[in-house]
């Protein structure tokens, strides 16, 4: 694997970049607007690492292309969903009106460091993961003369930003049949429309290989063991519903505070002397091992977390969404039989209680039906279907390649 420190986002794989034949990929996400953009391109990068060298891939943090501004914006996003959600629904309606000016002025303040990476790195193709670096890559590159082949992956199941519509990419990869709906009717013919499940790393992985395995395992469970992961909550929220499940239930509970320090400090002294039945963690590189450990993942439905639960095989209970772009996906998850939606705080300890109930009955159909999702394993199919687009596309011209001066 080669590596390259030009921004904190840089992910590489493959061998030497000079080698004969070798693709470049171009991966465009962000850092610190959720963890779903991040995880989409690490769960490209690990597929690519197993085609034995034939791809380089390059992840770079789009808002650092825009700067300083970019990076100020990129670092409102979590207190913003976190403290001001009706903040965020606002500005999350601008987007979708105004997508055209927001697409002119993104282009406008990254065009000077974006041309300067098509220069030095020269990719054979460009993927998008986020939203704001579609449109604006387009505009780019047209006024530039250049030519590449920009591929979008959603990063979102139902409710979609006008901005991820782009016509001139080459192709948008769908993870729901409601996400290519959507696009459908913002304009991207269905031609360029490919359907493949939702990306999620390869370490989110079951080991049952059967329902009936499965059947075995989640009714010969006794021991009951709840996962709380915080999605930009409030430290009291989590507090309660942990305290709740306390009394509530015979169980454990882990609670996973990411990257939110005041949370991780607040429960461990809450908690301290009773670490046998909770355990308080900050961020974490493992998160696969807790999703496979536990019976119950109680959780906001980010897209990410939720298909990340759903190849565990990890019954989800909803905390609610964010509006605006996970507005719908409880009711998706529910729709599938992924999981279970809650109407308010209260009412996670009733779904929780119907999932127990008749010997966990409604645990199992949760399972089974996550075990035959067909969005389960998308990122391989994904890495498969662009790794054979990119082989057979035509070579790219080596002016538009080595990119244009910007002046």
């Amino acid at each position: 694997m080669t590596a390259e420190n030009r921004t904190p986002a840089f992910l590489g794989c493959g061998h030497e970049r000079q080698r004969t034949g070798m693709k470049r990929l171009l991966i465009i996400s962000s850092e610190h607007t959720g963890h779903g953009h991040k995880s989409i391109a690490q769960a490209l990068v690990d597929q690519f690492e197993t085609y034995g060298g034939e791809f380089h891939v390059k992840v770079v943090n789009g808002f650092e292309l825009n700067g300083p501004l970019g990076t100020f914006i990129e670092r409102r996003y979590k207190f913003t969903v976190t403290y001001l959600r009706p903040v965020w629904n606002i500005l999350y309606y601008l987007f979708g009106k105004f997508a055209h000016t927001q697409n002119k002025l993104t282009a406008f303040t990254m065009k000077k460091r974006f041309m300067e990476l098509l220069q030095s790195y020269r990719p054979d193709a460009i993927i998008s993961v986020h939203p704001g670096y579609t449109g604006s890559v387009v505009r780019v590159m047209e006024k530039y003369g250049v030519k590449l082949p920009l591929y979008i992956i959603l990063a979102d199941l139902v409710d979609l930003a006008r901005l991820w519509a782009e016509p001139k990419a080459e192709v948008t990869i769908c993870p729901t049949e409601e996400s290519a709906h959507a696009m459908r009717k913002m304009g991207v013919p269905e031609e360029k429309l490919w359907l493949s499940g939702f990306p999620v790393r390869r370490a989110f992985a079951t080991p049952i290989k059967s329902e009936e395995e499965l059947r075995r395992v989640t009714l010969n469970k006794r021991e009951l063991s709840i996962l709380i992961i915080n999605n930009s909550e409030k430290i009291k929220r989590i507090a309660y519903i942990t305290d709740t499940m306390l009394q509530r239930y015979p169980c454990s509970v882990t609670v996973i505070c990411a990257r939110d320090e005041l949370m991780y400090k607040f429960l461990k002294a809450r908690y301290k002397g009773r670490e046998e039945r909770v355990t308080v963690l900050g961020y974490t590189t493992n998160m696969q091992d807790y999703l496979l450990s536990h019976d119950i993942a109680v959780t906001r439905c980010g897209p990410n977390t939720m298909l990340e639960a759903v190849n565990c095989l990890t019954p989800i209970v909803s905390m609610g969404a964010l509006p605006g772009q996970e507005r719908d996906n409880p009711l998706y998850m529910e729709k599938h039989n992924l999981g279970l939606q809650t109407a308010d705080t209260d009412d996670i300890f009733k779904k929780i209680d119907e999932l127990l109930k008749d010997n966990r009955k409604k645990l199992l159909e949760i399972r089974l039906s996550q075990f035959r999702y067909y969005g389960r394993n998308a990122s391989e199919k994904i890495a498969a279907y662009l790794a054979e687009r990119i082989r057979n596309q035509p070579p790219v011209p080596s002016k538009e390649k080595q990119a244009c001066e910007v002046n």
